[in-house]
Parts: C-alpha cells; structure tokens; sequence
C-alpha cells in the first residue's frame, strides 16, 4: 500500500513537470515568433527611394554632406577645407561696409549702379569685359581727365579699402578654366601692385539661366571655373564669397527664375539686392591698412554709350574658299572657265545654324569638310560655294563634283541652289555672305551693346585678347 502511494504520488509529480516543461516550449515558440514578427515588420531595411524621400525632408543644412542630394546641387564647398578663405556668415555689416568696398567686374557689376543699389564711385563695370581685358584696356572715366584709365590705374585713384572682382560670365565662352585662372591671376597681381592696401576679395561666377539656348553659356562651365576660383583664392591667400549659393536654383543647378533676365545672363534688381544682402551678411573683417589721410578722390562719370554696329557672323564664302584650297592642295582640281552647275555629277553638301558657327571658326569648319570629301572621293574636278539664308539663319556649304573620281558621291536628288553664278571662283559665294572677309577676326563682337550702356567698353577690347582667349567677350546686351 505505501508502495502503490508513493507509486502514485511520484507519476502525479512527473506528469505536471512534464506538462511544466511543454508549456514552457510552447511560450519560448511564441516569443521567439513574436520577436521575429516584429523585426520584419518595424525594423526591415527601407528602400534606397525610402532614404533619399527621407534626405530631402531633412533642412538643408543637415544633408550637404550626403552625396545623393549634392550631386544636383553643383558647387558645393567643405567649408572646413577651407576655413580662413571662405567668408563664413557674420552679422549684417550695413551700408559703411558697402561704402568701403569697390566691385569691379562687368554688366552685372554694372547693374548695381544702374539699379540705385550703389554708387558709381563703388562700381567699375564695364558691359561686356572679360578678365582678359583688366590690365590693359582704358575704360574708367573721371571728370578731371579726358581720357579713360585701366582698372589698376583707376584703383589707385579711387583707393579703396577691399575690392570685390566680379568676373567670369563674358569668359564662359572660352570653357576652359586654365585660362580662366592665369588671367585671373595676372588681373590680381596687376591691382595688388597698383595699390597694395587694398584688400581683394575674389567672387563666384553666377550661374547662367535653365533657359539659356547658348552652348558656349553652361552651368557646367560655371561650376568649374568656381572650383578653380577657389582653389586659386586659397592659394593666393585671399578672401572668397560664396554668393553663388544664394543665386543658384539647387533643383536644376541654374540661376533662380526671378533673379535673371529673359536673356538668361543679366541679373534682375531683385537678384543685385540679394548679392548686397549676402556681401553685407559675409563681410570681412580685415583691418584697414590704407594710409591716412587719403589722398582726394576725383568724381567718376559715366562711360559714354557705344555705337551701334552690325555683329560680325560666321562667312560661308570665306570657310568654302579654306576648303578649295584644301582639296586643291590635296590633288583635286577646279574646272576650267566658267563654272555650270547644273553639269555637276554629284555633290555634298553642309549646313551649320547661326548657333552652331560664330566668327574665327572658318577655318576650323573647312578643315572637317575637306576632311569629309577626302574620306570620300580619292580627287577629280571640283568647285565650292557658301552662303547664307536670312530667313533659315543657316549657312551652306557645297563641294560640287564635276569630273570622275576614285569613288564620286552620289548625285542629290534636288541640288541645292547656290544662289547665284559665282563667276568661276572655286571658292566664290554666289549667294552672298555678310561675313565675307576670310580674315574676320574671332575675337567676337567689337562692337558690344548696340543699344548703349552707361557703363559700355567702347571698342570691346579693341587690342585684341593678350590672354589668348579663343572666342574674347561675348556680347551681352542689356534689354
């Protein structure tokens, strides 16, 4: 009997540890789902779209860093990396800050005098200048003197305490910022050793407008010639404001709509007191070294406005005689006597808009064509045309072929019409060309702003570029 009760007694015990046991099991299997459940719903990797929607919510200032939002943002700086050249954000240091400074740059400068914003005695813009025209080319005017002086002079005269130079819209053209920056560094060293107290602070290149039809005006072009700006002012141990990053659209990388004009260059007055706003709000403190008293300062005046002149344009004669001269010195041969067209068994043709070509690129031009002709037909007889349709704003090229060569291009269905008879010269237009003269120079537009500007370049660089700048000022007329 105390056998069967312990017996008894010691299966009861069994059976509720294993019972113990199994619920034990069962709450673990729970748990452990239960932890996995939750992982997989509140703590799964987001997507890559997921963080980038997350970035963007974030304040600017928190995500200059992340590289999925500064690849669209253009020229951005580290402004660790260049602490002590950068002009960090200060307190406002109003107009007296304003009334010491001298912005020297182009028709943008300019537009700060024009716009009330600031006096002329703070302003030497000059419409249409490049920084290849700083040192050399007379353009301030004084009222004492009959004649204009170079800005280096003009520093000298006007004395100021820090100069802000303001150049690089007119030099997109050249897209090359090499160039940019020995011009640069020679416009700095010709003013620092014309008044050495001055200090030179050096500015951004603003950004062109999302507009802007011109390929020679890129933001890409911009955003490099910033990089070189501020490597150089690091460098040279100077001064460097961002005023970039209060003009530029970070959505497209382009100038702010409401800051830039419908010509997609100048800036609107809007944009000019936001400049000011940011110069007065990253001023410098640099003490004033300037010698006491100052010597007296004469009054400025305006430059006079220039004359209106007709623009150069790219000359399709001029580039069809480079071509027949190509092709003759390369075994092919004119016609004898006066040429008829109409007996040409073959021909190719080009066509080039007003805004593919510009004026100094005949030669370049000619030198494809001929190229093009060569690959295609070993020699035979031939003779070339150009012209220009106004009302296209297309300029042809034609190499007409009018004997058996090695291998003769097809003849066109409709020849084109040369516009004419050029009377026998393989290189004759008989259509025409304003262009005209082969030798036309390429150093743009000499004329600049046919619709005058008070702060005009009489001449625009009449001595020609000393930088070696390919394409020179580019015309920006001011509406």
């Amino acid at each position: 009997m105390d056998y069967k009760i312990r017996t008894r007694g010691k299966n009861k015990t069994g059976k509720k540890k294993t019972q113990k046991l199994l619920l034990t099991a069962l709450l673990s299997v729970v748990l452990v789902l239960t932890v996995v459940f939750s992982f997989i719903v509140f703590a799964s990797p987001k997507t890559e779209e997921n963080d980038v929607d997350i970035i963007m919510k974030m304040p600017f200032a928190m995500r200059t860093n992340i590289q999925t939002t500064v690849a669209d943002e253009g020229f951005v700086i580290d402004e660790l990396e260049y602490k002590g050249t950068l002009l960090p954000v200060t307190e406002d240091a109003g107009q007296a800050y304003l009334d010491e400074t001298l912005f020297v740059g182009d028709s943008n400068t300019l537009r700060m005098y024009m716009f009330n914003l600031l006096s002329l005695k703070n302003v030497m813009g000059v419409e249409g200048m490049g920084i290849q025209s700083v040192v050399n080319h007379p353009e301030i005017y004084w009222v004492d003197r009959a004649s204009p002086v170079t800005i280096p002079t003009a520093v000298t005269i006007a004395q100021p305490r820090r100069i802000i130079i303001c150049y690089g819209t007119n030099n997109l053209i050249n897209r090359d910022p090499k160039w940019f920056i020995e011009n640069y560094d020679a416009a700095v060293n010709a003013i620092k050793a014309a008044y050495e107290y001055a200090e030179i602070i050096v500015m951004t290149v603003p950004p062109v407008g999302a507009n802007n039809v011109d390929p020679n005006l890129s933001n890409k072009t911009v955003r490099e010639y910033n990089e070189a700006l501020l490597e150089f002012a690091k460098d040279k141990e100077l001064r460097f404001l961002n005023v970039y990053e209060e003009l530029v659209d970070r959505d497209t990388g382009a100038m702010k709509r409401a800051y830039i004009e419908s010509d997609c260059v100048h800036l609107t007055k809007a944009a000019c007191e936001a400049l000011l706003k940011y110069v007065k709000t990253h001023a410098s403190t640099t003490p004033d070294t300037r010698p006491m008293p100052l010597n007296p300062i004469p009054g400025r005046k305006e430059a006079p406005p220039k004359p209106a002149v007709e623009k150069p344009r790219f000359s399709a004669s001029s580039a069809a005689s480079y071509v027949a001269a190509d092709l003759l010195a390369s075994g092919f041969t004119a016609p004898e006597g006066k040429v008829n067209y109409k007996k040409a068994i073959g021909s190719m043709g080009f066509s080039y808009s007003d805004k593919e070509v510009k004026p100094g690129m005949e030669k370049a031009i000619a030198a494809e064509i001929a190229s093009s002709v060569k690959g295609s037909s070993g020699g035979g007889i031939i003779s070339v045309t150009g012209y220009y349709d106004e009302d296209s704003n297309t300029h042809y090229i034609t190499v007409f072929f009018f004997g058996i060569s090695e291998d003769p291009p097809e003849p066109p269905d409709d020849p084109p019409d040369p516009g004419g008879d050029p009377g026998g010269d393989p290189g004759g237009d008989p259509g025409g060309d304003p262009g005209g003269d082969p030798g036309d120079d390429p150093g743009g537009d000499p004329g600049g702003d046919p619709g005058g500007d008070p702060g005009g370049d009489p001449g625009d660089d009449p001595g020609g570029d000393p930088g070696g700048d390919p394409g020179d000022d580019p015309e920006i007329t001011d509406p």
